[in-house]
């Protein structure tokens, strides 16, 4: 299943996606008393992905079916383009900082963001 995602992955996602890249802090627990006895940063693997990506695809599958079948009464929550102060704020920033970023559409921005790394730049 992974080798048909990868291999359609950009066919199959809307071209308004953005995938966000976080870190995930990840706490060891002692088994006694229950208290964090350490951290570490969470490994993101591949079938992490897999499984976000068929969510997606299935919650817009799911959103389909329920407007064709009932197109009067269907209520489909979006999320609202971004505010242009804050857009413009951000654009601001990051030319100050030396980031060029190209927001003129989400997937201008993916790719744009796409060769930047956590913590060490390019």
């Amino acid at each position: 299943m992974a080798s048909v995602l990868c291999a359609k992955e950009n066919r199959l996602l809307p071209p308004f996606f953005l995938p966000m890249v976080q870190l995930k802090l990840a706490f060891t627990l002692d088994h006694e008393t229950g208290l964090p006895q350490g951290c570490h940063i969470y490994e993101y693997r591949d079938s992490n992905k897999l499984v976000e990506e068929f969510m997606l695809l299935a919650n817009m599958a799911v959103a389909h079916k329920i407007y064709r079948a009932f197109p009067e009464r269907a209520l489909l929550r979006r999320h609202p383009p971004p505010q242009t102060k804050m857009l413009n704020d951000l654009v601001e920033f990051c030319d100050q900082m030396g980031l060029p970023m190209d927001f003129t559409s989400s997937g201008a921005l993916n790719v744009s963001a796409g060769g930047w790394e956590v913590g060490g730049g390019r």
